[in-house]
């Protein structure tokens, strides 16, 4: 058939060709414009399929580039193991505490303590209660058994001490320090939270930068691993 049609399309593009049928048969290949665009469309097709690939036609145009962003989800619910609100614990580090937490939201709640050891005196014994509140934004991972949240916070610190403990700040010596006992200090939590699924149970580990605001200004960090029970 593409001999055929390559023959019929030079008869018409070669008017001066030599036949032997007689003129009569000469006239009947002689081709109008129509026939000669149809014959030429359809050699024009036999080629490009010819030279057509799997993966991409020609004409086509290339699939763009695609991104990923990475998009943390809301912590809601997974704050906390089963969504519960209440929880009761112990953690150990600075301070050594019994501590609770109440969700007041899926993602926010209060943290308190009772314990002792504080991260601004690591020479002496001391008393410390304290109070946060705490925020979840993101869930980080989750999986069937467990969801791994993170949070920061803000809270006030409470912390007693026999009246000549001296707080702590690299190179800092408060020598002959002795203003009392009782000080008060602003502290903001940081930390990863892990809600387990199959039990009312979450650890946490978190670090507390703090500053003492009374009887004078210092600086100090606490930190604690904890876990907590959700009733």
């Amino acid at each position: 058939m593409r001999v055929v049609a390559v023959a019929v399309l030079f008869a018409s593009l070669v008017p001066g060709a030599a036949w032997a049928a007689p003129s009569a048969s000469t006239a009947l290949l002689r081709l109008d414009d129509v026939l000669v665009e149809e014959v030429a469309r359809l050699l024009g097709d036999a080629q490009t399929q010819s030279n057509r690939t799997p993966a991409v036609r020609s004409g086509d145009e290339a699939p763009a580039p695609t991104t990923t962003a990475v998009n943390l989800a809301p912590a809601g619910a997974a704050a906390t193991p089963q969504g519960r609100q209440f929880g009761v614990g112990l953690a150990v580090g600075y301070p050594i505490a019994l501590t609770i937490k109440y969700m007041l939201k899926p993602d926010q709640g209060i943290a308190a303590g009772l314990g002792a050891l504080s991260g601004f005196v690591y020479n002496h014994s001391s008393v410390t209660v304290f109070v946060d509140y705490v925020y979840h934004p993101h869930l980080l991972t989750a999986g069937e058994a467990f969801a791994l949240t993170w949070y920061l916070g803000g809270g006030g610190q409470v912390i007693i001490n026999d009246r000549f403990s001296t707080p702590w700040v690299p190179g800092i010596q408060y020598s002959g320090f002795g203003y009392g006992s009782v000080w008060f200090a602003a502290r903001v939590p940081l930390g990863l939270n892990l809600a387990l699924a199959q039990a009312p149970i979450e650890v946490f580990l978190e670090a507390v930068p703090g500053i003492l605001v009374f009887p004078v200004l210092s600086f100090g960090v606490g930190g604690s691993i904890g876990v907590r029970f959700y009733l």
